[in-house]
């Protein structure tokens, strides 16, 4: 990497390989592959094959990412990496719990129950860290520096991009 890049793999302190959890170009598996902070060929889980990563300047330089190192796509967006699932769930128990002491103790209780959950699943998600997607290929991409020039996802934005590759794109499933 050239001077003043992120230190290598191995230095004390470095930061962990970047992440990409996305369909493998070989084989079309998802799959989730560690990428090394100098790029270059990485085997995938599934079929074996080599997949060659080339990272951009703007990876040594600020330690993030421009376009998409599995499809090239230049279109990126970046969202909180929670599991809204489990946001769900903690709103529904907090529901669940609020109704059935509520019946002992009065509506006070729920609303108080409620705000609690409420709580816990906002600190939960201001936690987390972000994440950046591909529009095109749905690829996740973990441990890197923020990019102020990647905003949140844009519907409109997607929808010309599935347009553009004959709407027939079925993303794969988010992890």
């Amino acid at each position: 990497p050239p001077a003043g890049g992120p230190p290598s793999p191995g230095a004390a302190g470095a930061p962990p390989p970047m992440a990409v959890t996305g369909a493998c170009p070989l084989c079309r598996e998802r799959v989730e592959l560690n990428v090394g902070r100098a790029g270059g060929p990485v085997r995938c889980p599934s079929c074996s094959g080599e997949v060659l990563v080339q990272l951009g300047d703007i990876f040594f330089e600020k330690g993030t990412i421009d376009r998409c190192v599995l499809c090239a796509e230049t279109h990126l967006y970046r969202q909180k990496d929670f599991n809204q699932r489990l946001g769900c769930a903690i709103l529904a128990a907090g529901s669940l719990v609020g109704l059935v002491l509520s019946a002992f103790y009065g509506i006070l209780i729920l609303w108080g129950v409620l705000a609690v959950a409420a709580l816990l699943d906002f600190v939960l998600y201001r936690l987390v860290p972000e994440v950046i997607i591909c529009y095109r290929c749905q690829a996740h991409y973990r441990h890197l520096a923020d990019n102020p020039d990647i905003g949140p996802f844009d519907l409109q934005l997607a929808d010309a991009i599935q347009g553009r590759m004959g709407g027939g794109f079925t993303p794969p499933d988010a992890p």
